[in-house]
């Protein structure tokens, strides 16, 4: 992008970080992860009804992000559905099918999305067992799995970065980290 904020570049006619969050909104309430304001960001999402959530050590990574965003989610929620916000192949009922998945009453703690061919993808639910996780560790990945059951760490594995809510993380893998998230 060449120093341009890939989030900000216009899909379908508004800035793809508008477009996500908006998808994002057809599963549930919505959270945004951003940088500190002032940032351009906030006005792509001007109108949207959604809570706004500013993480002032953004540039520690995705962890930071991570961290802050599971840390506001309300108290009652059950599981929460993480979104990468580039990637503007994602569709209301591709959120939609990832949701149906999610059975509550199962030993299962992370539902994740799969590619056509089966490759474990975005984006991904964790059940709120796994919450106190995400709000402790320093960082994302290995760390994360340490001492979680087989099956958890292995849905979990790969990881790059209401009643059922969304958090949607809008990353600059080539740039310098910026979040996003959805709730």
């Amino acid at each position: 992008m060449r120093g341009r904020d890939k989030l900000m570049e216009d899909v379908d006619g508004q800035p793809l970080l508008r477009r996500q969050t908006r998808v994002a909104q057809s599963v549930g309430p919505v959270m945004v992860a951003l940088p500190p304001a002032p940032h351009p960001r906030y006005t792509a999402l001007t109108g949207l009804d959604i809570t706004p959530l500013p993480i002032p050590d953004a540039a520690e990574g995705m962890g930071a992000s991570l961290r802050r965003a599971f840390a506001a989610l309300p108290p009652d929620t059950a599981a929460a559905m993480v979104m990468l916000a580039d990637m503007p192949d994602l569709e209301p009922s591709d959120l939609a099918c990832l949701a149906a998945s999610v059975d509550l009453s199962s030993e299962t703690l992370v539902w994740r999305a799969a590619t056509e061919d089966g490759r474990p993808g975005h984006p991904i639910i964790f059940a709120a067992a796994l919450f106190q996780r995400w709000c402790t560790t320093p960082a994302y990945g290995p760390r994360l799995i340490e001492g979680v059951p087989a099956e958890v760490a292995a849905a979990m594995s790969g990881l790059s970065f209401n009643s059922l809510s969304s958090i949607l993380l809008a990353i600059d893998h080539d740039e310098q980290p910026q979040h996003s998230w959805v709730y």
